[in-house]
């Protein structure tokens, strides 16, 4: 089984309140875009993760949303 290595990058756009997860520039030869909108009704596995990389963010001293509880 063949694995892609990739490094992926991550910030929070307070514009559209929301963090992006993307792959770093020429990690991969496949792009990866996602976002994760600050959506406290969103589904819990999503919720779960957008939290988790508030605190992760947050640990790096980057901008970070507010999660509600």
């Amino acid at each position: 089984m063949n694995h892609v290595k990739a490094e992926i990058q991550f910030w929070w756009d307070e514009r559209d309140n929301a963090i992006h997860v993307t792959t770093a520039p020429g990690s991969t030869p496949v792009p990866l875009h996602t976002t994760f909108p600050n959506n406290p009704e969103s589904e819990r596995w999503h919720r779960s993760l957008f939290v988790w990389l508030t605190k992760m963010l947050q640990a790096e001293g980057k901008p970070a949303p507010s999660v509600e509880p």
